[in-house]
């Protein structure tokens, strides 16, 4: 059974394009990239964020994943758009070979799936498949909340367990230095915020989110998780 029917098929029937999240995403990734930008999604699922890229007037797109049904419902979604199924490793290695570069590569909840060597290896590539003013986006669950223990342990697929300290940590130690990252979490607020504010935020949000909107969706939805922004090849500051 694939991974989009054993798990995900119920998170499927609840992301669309123009959802809070991809309009997020957008904001936080608008002043890096431009109409021209060449995208690729990675682990794409239903190609939902693409589509809102492709809303939005962004044509150099392209997704991959390695579940053949995601890729099936992607391209029924978004008959505009090129779809590939492959892997991660897969997609690195033909990106090196051909020398392959993007403007933006996404990330949107896939590095916690990954075996540590394998995250390092992705993150050890970006230089290479990456313009010079190129960027990675990855979003993935804060290790580092009370709240998440129920997400990161929500899906027997889950490899990687990571806070704000151990993602940096991780990311320093493939050579790329604090100017070339910036780490946020899902509402927007900076590395140090996310130390200094993170139980009293995590306990506020996710209150009001289950007194408010508890019984119209899914809870795990609410989650402070952490978006990282990674600029290889030039310093974050240098738009």
């Amino acid at each position: 059974m694939s991974y989009l029917n054993s798990h995900y098929r119920y998170i499927l029937s609840k992301r669309k394009p123009n959802s809070h999240e991809n309009r997020m995403y957008y904001k936080i990734l608008s002043p890096y990239i431009s109409k021209d930008s060449s995208i690729c999604d990675i682990a794409c699922s239903n190609g939902d964020f693409l589509r809102f890229l492709k809303d939005n007037g962004h044509e150099k797109l392209q997704g991959i994943d390695m579940d053949k049904d995601s890729i099936i419902e992607a391209r029924k979604n978004n008959p505009d758009i090129y779809f590939e199924v492959t892997s991660l490793n897969q997609f690195i290695d033909k990106g090196l070979r051909k020398g392959e570069r993007y403007h933006l590569l996404t990330f949107l909840s896939i590095v916690e799936h990954l075996p540590q060597s394998d995250a390092r290896r992705l993150i050890e590539s970006l230089p290479k498949l990456l313009h010079k003013d190129g960027i990675a986006f990855i979003k993935i669950p804060n290790a580092g909340t009370i709240y998440n223990n129920h997400w990161l342990f929500d899906d027997i697929t889950h490899r990687g367990y990571y806070t704000v300290r151990s993602i940096s940590q991780l990311i320093r130690e493939t050579g790329i230095d604090d100017q070339h990252f910036e780490v946020l979490n899902d509402k927007g607020l900076t590395n140090g915020l996310v130390r200094k504010w993170r139980l009293p935020f995590i306990w506020s949000a996710q209150l009001l989110d289950f007194i408010f909107l508890g019984k119209s969706i899914n809870i795990s939805y609410q989650y402070p998780g952490l978006l990282v922004i990674i600029k290889p090849n030039k310093p974050i500051s240098e738009k």
